[in-house]
């Protein structure tokens, strides 16, 4: 994946702001830039993304309520 200098900033501070690993800051920040609403995974991880405007889904519950 090629990153912008945007992503790279927003990699950063996902990773200070929410403790999240580069892997799944990347991912995280490419949906910032593409400007992507809703993220699907099973990754705990990114249930400890509150406030944000990305919508996490990690369950079918979730997902048949979008």
């Amino acid at each position: 994946m090629n990153t912008t200098p945007s992503i790279s900033n927003v990699l950063f501070d996902v990773c200070q702001e929410y403790g999240l690993l580069p892997k799944d800051a990347l991912i995280f920040s490419a949906c910032v830039e593409n400007n992507i609403n809703y993220l699907i995974t099973f990754d705990k991880d990114f249930k400890n993304l509150k406030n944000t405007k990305i919508t996490i889904i990690s369950d079918y519950q979730e997902l048949s309520l979008q």
